[in-house]
C-alpha cells in the first residue's frame, strides 16, 4: 500500500559526494529520515516489522526527506526499514533489539530470537543442579547467501535477537555448537535455541 511522505521543508544543502543515510527519527508513528540523495529523487521505502510497509518519497531540493509510515514500533519489536533510490542503490537501517526481546520470548516483528546454553556444567548430574546454564557474550552470526548480514552477543541470559528482512538465513554461534537455518518471514520472529559443548565429562 502506498501512503503519502512528508518532505522536509527547510533542509540543509547536501554537498556533493555525501553518502546518503536512512535513520529512524521517532517511533509512535514511525518515522524515517533520508539525507545524502539527488534533488527530487524517487525513494522507495518499505519496513519489515510486524507487518510490510511501504511508502514512495520524493527527496526535496537538497536530496532530503522525512517520511511517516502507517506503523507504531514498540521497543520490543523487530525491523528493519530498507531505501531504494536511482542515485543511493539500496540502504538498510536494522533496528538494534528492544531490552525486552534479549531472551527471544517476547519480541515481535520481524527477525530471529533465541537463548544460547552451555553445558554440561558439571561432570555428575543431579536433580538439586542444573546440567547447563545460560551462555552469555557468545558471538552470533547471521548469514544469507553465504554473505554476514548481522552479527550480535548474547545477554546475561544468553539470549539474543536481530532484526532480518524475510528470507532464508543460516545462524551461527561461536564455540561447539552446530550451526542452523531459518526461513523468516514478515510479522514472525523465527526461534533458534542453541547448546554449546563445554566437553566436561
Amino acid at each position: 500500500m502506498l501512503f503519502t511522505a512528508i518532505a522536509l521543508a527547510a533542509a540543509a544543502a547536501t554537498t556533493a559526494g555525501t553518502h546518503a543515510t536512512l535513520r529512524p527519527v521517532s517511533s509512535a508513528p514511525l518515522t524515517l529520515g533520508g539525507t545524502g540523495f539527488q534533488p527530487r529523487e524517487p525513494v522507495r521505502l518499505t519496513v519489515f516489522a510486524v507487518r510490510t510497509a511501504t511508502l514512495r518519497v520524493v527527496a526535496d531540493a537538497h536530496g532530503r526527506f522525512l517520511a511517516r509510515m502507517p506503523l507504531s514500533i514498540g521497543g520490543c519489536t523487530l525491523w528493519t526499514a530498507r531505501a531504494v533510490g536511482r542515485s543511493a542503490g539500496t540502504l538498510t537501517y536494522r533496528a538494534p533489539a528492544g531490552r525486552c526481546a534479549a531472551a527471544g520470548t517476547t519480541a515481535v516483528g520481524t527477525g530471529i530470537a533465541g537463548e544460547v546454553r552451555r553445558g554440561p556444567i558439571t561432570p555428575v548430574c543431579v536433580a538439586e543442579q542444573p546440567c547447563d546454564a545460560p551462555a552469555p557474550n557468545v558471538g552470533v552470526t547471521i548469514s544469507q547467501a553465504g554473505a554476514v548480514v548481522a552479527r550480535t552477543t548474547t545477554g546475561a541470559d544468553g539470549g539474543f535477537a536481530v532484526s532480518l528482512t524475510e528470507g532464508r538465513y543460516a545462524v551461527a554461534v561461536t564455540g561447539r555448537a552446530a550451526p542452523q537455518t531459518a526461513e523468516v518471514a514478515t510479522g514472525h520472529v523465527s526461534r533458534l535455541d542453541f547448546s554449546i559443548d563445554t566437553g566436561i565429562r
